[in-house]
């Protein structure tokens, strides 16, 4: 037996057993608080002694989820699904900075929330002075932003008005 590896000596000998730890979560709507089913959630762990390979899952009906045999250490949680904008653990708003998920041995279950916001869209239609579409027109979406104080206007979206002078800009981030 001791030669096979399963009895005492050098082959048998076991190993301490790693300490991990779970995180369980939900993603739900930012502006609704719905669960967002079906949403792919990445988890990417720094451990003490190495980057862990990155969990990846699916979010269930409710919006729940669980990731086992988490390595101890700091990680980051991010989201995705379709219609919305990528989230990940920690964001008070669209595209804000996100905060580390920490597990360790004295907590190691984490419950966190993750919010995800939907895209927004802008349409309308164009018409000329004397009310006719007005056909390929540019229009262009920017988006409102402070920097020291001032606001700034970024490039947010682009679109064509069709033949009847309507257009539709989407895939934009919410806000002003």
């Amino acid at each position: 037996a001791a030669q096979r590896g399963a009895g005492p000596g050098p082959g048998g000998a076991t190993q301490a057993a790693q300490v991990t730890g779970t995180i369980v979560g939900r993603v739900v709507d930012a502006g609704t608080g719905q669960p967002v089913a079906e949403a792919q959630v990445q988890l990417a762990i720094r451990a003490a002694a190495a980057t862990a390979p990155a969990a990846r899952l699916l979010t269930g009906p409710d919006g729940r989820f669980v990731v086992r045999d988490v390595p101890l250490g700091n990680g980051q949680l991010t989201v995705l699904a379709p219609g919305y904008m990528n989230g990940s653990y920690g964001q008070v708003r669209p595209g804000g900075p996100p905060l580390p998920v920490i597990v360790t041995a004295e907590n190691r279950v984490q419950q966190v929330t993750v919010r995800l916001w939907k895209y927004a869209a802008v349409s309308g239609t164009i018409t000329d002075d004397a009310n006719a579409p007005a056909v390929n027109v540019a229009v262009r979406a920017f988006r409102r932003t402070f920097a020291s104080g001032l606001p700034r206007y970024a490039p947010s979206g682009l679109g064509r008005t069709d033949d009847r002078g309507a257009y539709r800009i989407s895939s934009l981030a919410p806000g002003d």
